[in-house]
């Protein structure tokens, strides 16, 4: 339970990020939380065995989770890249998609930054009880899912 705790921690932090994103700021090494929250991603991805293949993410995918524009997950991407994070490369001509995979020093920085986030959402949670982190949760989705039937009933009415 603990770990799906922190897990459902992790997506509250992404989405409080933008209010406290100076002290997440100061917690990170070496880059900053959108960064990781993409290295993250990427890290995650594992070929099939015997695909040939390499793990690897496409631009478009992370610019649709992040609900980021294209030209700004290519120029982080470009970023990683030239800090030797990622490997960006594409298939066929380029047309066919361009992506992403992460590389060993990618992924040491990854895991660094998460021990380090580990701890600070374990200590967070700690000190406000897990049960209330799960009432808080369940709240939090509750007002999501009102906020979201809100806008569709403004859709169908227009």
């Amino acid at each position: 339970m603990e770990n799906n705790l922190f897990e459902q921690f992790k997506e509250f932090a992404l989405s409080a990020y933008k209010l406290h994103k100076e002290q997440i700021r100061k917690l990170l090494v070496e880059m900053n939380f959108y960064e990781f929250i993409a290295l993250k991603r990427i890290s995650s991805v594992k070929a099939a065995p015997g695909s040939g293949k390499s793990e690897r993410v496409y631009l478009k995918d992370i610019s649709e989770e992040m609900n980021f524009p294209m030209r700004r997950v290519s120029q982080m991407s470009e970023e990683l890249r030239d800090r030797g994070l990622v490997v960006w490369s594409h298939d066929g001509d380029g047309s066919e998609g361009t992506y992403l995979a992460i590389t060993p020093s990618g992924k040491e920085l990854v895991l660094k930054n998460e021990k380090i986030l580990r701890q600070h959402f374990e200590r967070i949670i700690k000190r406000y009880g897990c049960e209330n982190m799960l009432q808080l949760f369940a709240m939090l989705k509750k007002l999501d899912e009102l906020v979201a039937e809100e806008f569709d009933r403004i859709e169908e009415e227009k």
